[in-house]
């Protein structure tokens, strides 16, 4: 039996419902991190992580990155 075909009305529903409902969830979370205490960290269960405000090249280089080579795909 091949699978049944929906309509694009009843497709476009489903996608407003998910969408509503992860905006909703996204703002929430947004909402209860903004409301941490304000000390440029965020509170998530108990731990306190830093916010990031992006990586410089030079940040990026005393993390100490593999060199790349080309000679592979993906990485292992």
């Amino acid at each position: 039996m091949p699978p049944r075909r929906f309509k694009k009305k009843s497709v476009r529903k489903i996608v407003e419902k998910r969408v509503a409902k992860a905006i909703e969830k996204y703002e929430k979370t947004r909402a209860d991190s903004n409301n941490a205490g304000g000390s440029g960290s965020t509170n998530t269960g108990g731990t306190i992580v830093p916010e990031m405000h992006g990586c410089s090249y030079k940040t990026f280089m005393n993390g100490k990155p593999h060199s790349f080579k080309g000679m592979k795909g993906v990485v292992d």
